[in-house]
């Protein structure tokens, strides 16, 4: 558009034309008249878009038809509008209620203060990822719900309160504060370890213990009706049963608190967070045994208390057995205490101190007046996994360790090698794959944890016959090993058994 005007110009105001002075003047007014409409069609040629909204184009449509009065042809935008926008109303309102039932669900036990803050806890701590993240803020809104829940007058000691701190130290340890996290897990530990043998003390004194449950729970017990009991005696001993159980449930929140503390102290901290840090290397890792050791004596404690109450029969009829296990620790639970604790004397090279702790994690598992493990499928891969590690333990030290007698066991062994050995074929004979196994048990004789663990076991046979000098058995124990874990597809296992395999032929 804009270069033959451009070039006409110069044509005619060419040297050849500057010999006539009218013509050079003709040119020059040209030549300015055409420059002054140059910006103007420079303007018109990009003109400045439109800001475009939402819906831009519809709204122009509605406005044009509006003029000429024709609005049939507006029916179908207009219709999928309406729906669209309806549409996004009810999954909103949807998503909403859903979080809303999901608060109460989980916050029903808090007053509505407390629930408050925790809601916005929550909403910052939870999805690391997302952009609603802060851990920051997710931290001073709980620390407010605390400082609620003690004007609304909650127990201190109650699952409630302890919970609210036990959220604290987990987004200091996810922040990268691990120093704060051992700081408020160690507090909450003392003051259940307090609380608890407060609770005992006044069992004894016949004092009165006062629940610990929310005050709401405590109102609906209250206003229940008396109708159906015998007498007061009765409604008595089933507050005593309560007690019992909040009881319960206290040591386990004890014990859950001390093991997280031990393990979280035995780990192995960035240099940067051990240097923010009060206490060394050495003192840390020393405190997490203590830690440990504490919460592993208190277990047993539990455990033989609540043997005695079942032989002497003196539980209160309200009491169930099925209530205080519901308020104590599974058996899975107390396995991974003692297990912690064992693997960390372990790698620091105290066979002697781990042996005992791995054979009563097995015990805890599987007790010894059992029928044998297999009652139990669903933790027998785990079980023989510990028994590994116990043959691999007891194979390193130069003492005689006592064998515990079970239903399953034979007579104990009287050296290292033959107790080694013996729980190294207790974990091959659970793990080996059965004909007539029922169909829940074969799928998890087939599952990885299994297949490892039984390659693991063979490998461990193979090293103690080497050890007797039986090449060839070894030999082919190594084979054996060698080719399921082929099978399982685990690398480990096969370069163990390759290992193992050429060391025993040049041993021959």
């Amino acid at each position: 558009m804009l270069r033959q005007p451009i070039a006409g110009i110069l044509r005619r105001c060419s040297p050849p034309y500057l010999n006539s002075a009218n013509r050079q003047i003709h040119c020059l007014l040209e030549r300015q008249s055409r420059m002054r409409q140059l910006p103007l069609l420079v303007l018109r040629t990009n003109p400045p878009q439109p800001r475009r909204n939402l819906f831009n184009k519809y709204r122009q449509r509605v406005q044009y038809e509006r003029q000429t009065g024709n609005w049939r042809s507006l029916q179908v935008p207009v219709v999928a509008a309406i729906l669209t926008t309806t549409v996004g109303l009810l999954l909103f309102l949807y998503g909403y209620t859903k979080y809303q039932e999901w608060a109460a669900r989980a916050l029903h036990n808090y007053p509505p203060s407390v629930a408050k803050e925790l809601r916005r806890a929550l909403y910052y701590s939870r999805n690391p990822g997302s952009s609603s993240y802060s851990p920051k803020d997710a931290a001073r809104h709980f620390i407010v719900a605390l400082e609620k829940a003690r004007e609304e007058g909650m127990h201190p000691l109650s699952n409630e309160v302890t919970g609210i701190k036990i959220e604290i130290a987990r987004l200091c340890e996810e922040s990268g504060r691990k120093d704060k996290a051992v700081e408020v897990l160690r507090d909450v530990w003392n003051l259940l370890r307090r609380g608890l043998e407060i609770w005992d003390t006044k069992v004894k004194e016949g004092t009165e213990n006062s629940s610990m449950k929310p005050a709401r729970e405590k109102q609906e017990e209250e206003e229940t009706p008396v109708q159906g009991k015998a007498s007061g005696s009765i409604a008595m001993e089933q507050r005593k049963a309560g007690l019992e159980v909040e009881r319960a449930e206290l040591a386990r929140r004890a014990v859950r608190t001390g093991v997280k503390l031990g393990n979280l102290l035995l780990e192995d901290w960035p240099e940067e967070q051990a240097q923010a840090g009060e206490l060394g290397e050495k003192q840390r890792t020393e405190e997490g045994e203590r830690v440990l050791e504490s919460t592993i004596a208190m277990i047993i404690a539990e455990e033989q208390r609540m043997q005695e109450k079942r032989k002497n029969n003196r539980e209160l009829p309200s009491v169930t057995e099925t209530a205080l296990q519901d308020g104590w620790l599974m058996p899975v639970e107390m396995a991974s205490a003692f297990e912690i604790l064992a693997t960390h004397y372990l790698t620091t090279s105290r066979p002697q101190l781990a042996t005992p702790l791995l054979i009563h994690a097995i015990h805890t598992l599987y007790p010894p007046n059992t029928s044998g493990p297999l009652d139990d499928p669903a933790r027998l891969c785990h079980a023989a996994t510990l028994m590994n590690t116990i043959s691999a333990a007891i194979s390193e030290v130069p003492v005689v360790l006592p064998m515990p007698r079970t239903v399953t066991s034979p007579q104990p062994a009287l050296i290292p090698s033959a107790a080694a050995e013996y729980w190294a074929n207790m974990a091959e004979g659970l793990t080996a794959l059965k004909p007539d196994a029922s169909p829940e048990l074969s799928e998890i004789l087939k599952s990885e944890e299994c297949r490892q663990a039984h390659v693991t076991a063979l490998i461990n046979l193979a090293e103690l016959r080497l050890q007797r000098e039986d090449r060839e058995t070894a030999r082919k124990l190594f084979q054996q090993a060698r080719k399921e874990a082929k099978n399982v597809g685990w690398e480990d296992g096969v370069h163990r058994a390759e290992e193992g395999f050429k060391t025993a032929g040049e041993q021959q």
